[in-house]
């Protein structure tokens, strides 16, 4: 068994000491009776004072006479470092006496037999320190083993708790430490009765960023924008990325919030300058949330975020590239939008809308030319709700499309009710948000169902509000290649005119701002503007609707400029489709 447990392939290194007539013989004994590989070294007491040329697994002292000074020889096995743990099996008459002022305790392992045992427990000792010396080896190679195992352990510890901690793409902190470090930061403020600023930053239109140039370069841009921000904030600040193209900031030490502001006027300053990826120059702008840790009001971590969240969309709101901060009347309307979002959710299937619809007249005749279709919602929670509230809070929800979809197919039933009644000579308008025209679908929908009313191109209009061309309209125009219909810009001339479009874009209408014409008597280069306007229109076979028409004398100017059509309050407010009929049933107006 003993034999066994050891490994037969390697060579084991005995050293033999003694008289040279006894070295010979206890070799010849462990080369006959131990069947593994054994080197065995021979040294005579007259030179045993040597260095050891070599690392030995065994020592053998032979020495029956008293001449042997075991005490120096032992002393010397035990000086050298390739021996001084190396188990020593003595062959000795000498008196146990002897051997125990040795001390021989002291120089374990040390083992001592006497010449008359040496046959029957050499072997068995030989075998049992070979063993031992193995055994012992592969315990300093499992603990070595162990040491780097622990050491890898440590590194590799080490490793994910940065990754556990840290945003892998920007090296900054991730939303986890965020939170984590913000709480600590939030009970030392209170403790010590200090303030602290919380900053939500966004990276305006990255969506357009992804798209037009790729992920990879949309990363690139994230990690170029967080080492700008990293530079223009201080050491004790910090910094983290919380999710996509967002970074939450925290500034500690500060006394005033206007001192976060100079924060933030630092890092627009720091990007006002495009920046330059992969050969590409990109501008980036921000929009940035503030709000203010004060120990009186005890904010959580959450409340924090929320207050920074509320102000950022604001500020996004309000224009982007720029920075709010936070107050109670954000939050206001900010529970107020949501509000509109969850009812908003099945207004449809509720059937909270309703429409109404909005004169186009002719103004050479006075008649009835067409009918703009205005949608209204009366919620039971929140009363009569104005689209100016509701259609960006859809829009954002994206539930605008089915929204967008129930406009059409009740504007175009109506529009089939009066054809059926004998108003033949009526066109329809109806406004259309750019997420409809971005869903692929738009078109394919819009021929079923003007289809389905019997509605012919030349009886509907879609309107563009101008104001959202914010995005590639001319990419999301062939949505609408085989739509039957005509295309109509509407409140040209607000802000986002743009002649160029005219050219580009299958457009049938403009209906141009009633801005133009408030007090258009005082306006020389407004009326300059319009009449040019007027021309180039007509040179493009353009129809020309004047909307928010109010007084008589903007009516006289566009029958002055040969304008056909217009829209106001001085005509007719929106109504409901009865009073429409009633209006068309009735005799001719007089304005």
């Amino acid at each position: 068994m003993l034999i066994e447990a050891i490994d037969k392939e390697s060579t084991y290194n005995v050293l033999i000491i003694g008289d040279k007539k006894e070295i010979d013989r206890s070799a010849a004994f462990i080369q006959k009776n131990i069947f593994l590989k054994i080197n065995i070294t021979k040294l005579s007491l007259e030179i045993f004072n040597n260095r050891f040329d070599r690392a030995y697994h065994l020592i053998i002292l032979e020495a029956n006479e008293k001449r042997l000074n075991f005490r120096d020889v032992l002393n010397h096995i035990r000086s050298e470092q390739t021996t001084k743990n190396v188990p020593i099996i003595i062959i000795s008459s000498l008196t146990e006496k002897y051997f125990s002022e040795l001390e021989l305790e002291r120089m374990l392992p040390v083992d001592v037999i006497p010449p008359s045992l040496k046959k029957v427990l050499l072997k068995i000792k030989v075998i049992t320190y070979l063993n031992f010396t193995v055994t012992e080896k592969k315990l300093n190679y499992v603990q070595t083993e162990l040491k780097q195992i622990k050491k890898n352990l440590k590194q590799q510890n080490k490793q994910l708790k940065h990754l556990a901690l840290h945003d892998q793409l920007t090296s900054t902190s991730n939303r986890y430490a965020y939170e984590s470090i913000s709480n600590q930061i939030i009970m030392s403020s209170k403790r010590h009765k200090r303030n602290f600023a919380m900053l939500l930053v966004d990276i305006d239109n990255f969506k357009w960023i992804n798209d037009k140039f790729g992920h990879n370069l949309g990363n690139e841009v994230i990690k170029a924008v967080a080492g700008k921000l990293k530079k223009s904030l201080r050491d004790s600040d910090l910094l983290s990325r919380i999710g996509g193209d967002e970074f939450g900031i925290i500034l500690t030490e500060l006394n005033a919030s206007s001192n976060a502001g100079l924060a933030g006027k630092k890092i627009f300053e720091s990007f006002k300058n495009p920046i330059v990826i992969q050969k590409n120059s990109i501008r980036i702008s921000l929009s940035m949330g503030i709000t203010y840790y004060t120990p009186d009001k005890n904010q959580t971590f959450d409340e924090l975020m929320e207050e920074a969240d509320i102000a950022m969309y604001e500020a996004k709101e309000n224009g982007k590239n720029r920075f709010e901060y936070f107050n109670s009347g954000m939050r206001d309307k900010y529970i107020y939008q949501n509000t509109l979002n969850y009812e908003l959710q099945n207004a449809v299937n509720r059937n909270e809308f309703y429409l109404v619809y909005q004169p186009i007249m002719n103004i050479h005749n006075n008649r009835i030319a067409g009918l703009e279709a205005l949608i209204r919602w009366n919620n039971p929670t929140l009363g009569t709700v104005p689209p100016s509230d509701f259609i960006p809070v859809a829009e954002q929800a994206d539930i605008i499309y089915d929204i967008g979809l129930w406009i059409l197919n009740q504007a175009c039933s109506r529009l089939s009710e009066w054809k059926a009644q004998g108003y033949t000579k009526l066109f329809l308008s109806t406004n259309i948000s750019p997420k409809q025209i971005q869903n692929p679908n738009f078109g394919k929908d819009l021929n079923e169902i003007s289809d389905k009313y019997r509605i012919s191109p030349d009886e509907l209009e879609l309107e563009i509000t101008e104001s959202k061309f914010t995005f590639d309209l001319e990419k999301y125009i062939k949505n609408l290649d085989n739509f039957k219909g005509r295309l109509s810009i509407d409140d040209f001339g607000v802000q986002y005119s743009s002649l160029s479009r005219l050219g580009k874009l299958p457009v049938n209408s403009l209906k141009i701002d009633g801005s133009f014409f408030h007090g258009v008597k005082d306006l020389s280069r407004n009326k300059i503007i319009l009449k040019h306007l007027f021309r180039l229109t007509e040179e493009l076979s353009i129809k020309v609707i004047a909307e928010r028409i109010e007084t008589e004398e903007q009516r006289d100017f566009l029958v002055y400029q040969n304008c056909t059509y217009a829209q106001g309050y001085y005509y007719y407010k929106p109504m409901p489709p009865e009073k429409i009929t009633e209006i068309l049933a009735g005799p001719e107006p007089e304005f």
